[in-house]
């Protein structure tokens, strides 16, 4: 299996606690040989935290596949009339492995389930979200849907992990929900503690149009955590769910309910890495994301969550952790444990003919916010041993990337960088402007004939500086008549030789030659 390499998407969490539903109607996937289902009868339960040996068992008899393309069994349709549509149980089933995996490395239950209700409702907010092309936990009614079909998806959305622009559900938990240190989500970390909550025990997932969900709202485990703290990354944790690719990776303690509700100005924590040999110490000034400390009380599965980063580790190291200022009952109970870094699959050999070089098609790049544009890498030599490629963007906020597809999400710039197996790099740097818009008008649109107008071209959105063109024709000719050619100047006056009705086209482009025409209608009276 290779290991998964994480394809920054927007993702999306929600806190509502007092929210929480249980459907009815449960459908339990066929799982291989019962792999991964380990029922807890205990009326309590801690933390049961596997051996690396255990873990690399684990992740062998799941097979799970980080590249599959989700498949569908009833189509969707993001347009009116609009349909859920429904993926495959394999992909189903593939993200509930996923799931289960990663609580089975937090050492917590991994007997998870599938509920139907809660496929069809994050099926339901997936065809939403997308059909509105936006990510909301309160998406608005596309235009025709029915009542039925946005009820579901409304409430599909308001109780779920959402992420967009994923290849596949994998994708959304291991590289977007379980990861959560952007600097939109490292604050708190919700998707991962959603995923991590000890009192789940039946989840659904929906995926339409790269637009995913996965239910998070559930809590209804019988059997009650009393265990000190839920840690990510845990004792155990291998290099393929761990992505240290952006340079951050937050790490993450909810403490169990018989400690007290922690204050960022009472917490201090103390990392230290054995390979690199250093040692950081975090308080509440640590508010830089590289060295970063915050203490976030909401319901986001479970309140009491500790969250801390400085940086990203290597396979290998055994990085300490001890956390100070915290208390049960008033009486200071400081947490330390240790995080293994490991490889499940050992490193592989350099290919007997590696690839020398990578080159991407375009090395700069202008797209209009919602718009996406494909990049294609050639490798050197042609017939290299392993010509596989990692794509990654430095702002995810303004560009996402998956398999080189790009898709413009925010103004700015970002840079999308293509990564060989044994790292050759090639960039192409991406600008996101606003679609633009013309807004050009004309002084009137009725005058006699000998009467001049005035056409003011006018934009807004793109790239600056725009220039203008001013085109006019009658209805009985073959085609425009040029007024005025491109040029920078907005303004032109004009005196139309024949009454009539004309068409007035004024077509602006911007910097990077895109451009927007806008036609008007003017009268022109024959004189008395």
């Amino acid at each position: 299996m290779a290991n998964l390499k994480k394809i920054m998407k927007k993702i999306c969490a929600v806190s509502l606690a007092a929210l929480m539903l249980v459907g009815s109607a449960v459908t339990v996937l066929p799982k291989v040989a019962q792999i991964g289902i380990v029922a807890n009868a205990a009326s309590y339960y801690g933390l049961d935290l596997p051996t690396q040996q255990q873990i690399k068992d684990r992740y062998e008899q799941l097979n799970i596949s980080f590249t599959k393309s989700v498949e569908y069994t009833a189509k969707y349709s993001v347009t009116s009339p609009y349909a859920a549509g429904d993926i495959s149980s394999a992909d189903r089933k593939n993200a509930l492995d996923t799931l289960n995996f990663v609580r089975f490395v937090a050492g917590l239950p991994d007997d998870v389930e599938l509920k139907d209700e809660y496929n069809e409702l994050t099926q339901a907010a997936s065809l939403v979200n997308a059909a509105n092309n936006s990510l909301s936990h309160s998406p608005s009614r596309p235009s025709g849907m029915s009542d039925e079909l946005y009820n579901k998806g409304l409430t599909g959305a308001s109780k779920s992990n959402l992420g967009m622009g994923y290849m596949n559900i994998v994708h959304s938990i291991i590289g977007g929900y379980m990861d959560d240190s952007d600097s939109q989500n490292i604050d708190r970390v919700g998707h991962r503690r959603w995923i991590l909550n000890p009192s789940m025990r039946y989840t659904g997932f929906g995926f339409v149009n790269r637009y995913t969900a996965l239910y998070a709202f559930d809590k209804s485990r019988s059997d009650s955590f009393i265990g000190d703290y839920v840690a990510w990354p845990p004792k155990n944790m291998p290099m393929e769910l761990y992505d240290s690719t952006e340079g951050n990776y937050a790490f993450s303690v909810t403490l169990g309910d018989d400690y007290d509700y922690p204050s960022i100005s009472n917490v201090t924590v103390t990392v230290t890495s054995q390979k690199r040999n250093k040692t950081w110490h975090l308080n509440k000034n640590s508010t830089s994301i590289s060295e970063y400390l915050n203490v976030e009380n909401s319901y986001y599965g479970k309140p009491k969550c500790i969250v801390f980063n400085v940086g990203t580790f290597e396979e290998g190291d055994t990085v300490s952790v001890t956390i100070n200022g915290i208390y049960k009952n008033g009486v200071e109970k400081p947490i330390s444990y240790d995080v293994n870094f490991f490889a499940i699959e050992g490193p592989s050999e350099e290919p007997s003919n590696p690839v020398e070089s990578i080159k991407l098609n375009k090395t700069s790049l202008n797209l209009e916010k919602g718009k996406s544009e494909k990049l294609t890498a050639t490798i050197t030599p042609s017939n290299a041993t392993n010509k596989s490629v990692t794509w990654t963007s430095s702002n995810k906020n303004v560009a996402t990337v998956a398999n080189g597809n790009i898709t413009a999400v925010g103004t700015g710039t970002a840079t999308i960088t293509a990564t060989t197996s044994n790292g050759k790099t090639a960039s192409c740097n991406v600008t996101v402007t606003n679609p633009i818009v013309n807004n050009s008008t004309i002084s009137s649109t009725s005058i006699t004939k000998g009467n001049k107008i005035t056409l003011t071209g006018k934009a807004s959105g793109g790239t600056g500086p725009y220039t203008y063109k001013f085109e006019a024709k009658q209805s009985s000719d073959t085609g425009y008549t040029v007024i005025q050619s491109y040029t920078t100047k907005a303004t032109k006056s004009w005196t139309p030789k024949r009454s009539g009705t004309y068409s007035i086209r004024i077509t602006v482009k911007d910097k990077t030659d895109k451009t927007v025409a806008k036609t008007l209608t003017l009268k022109v009276s024959a004189a008395s």
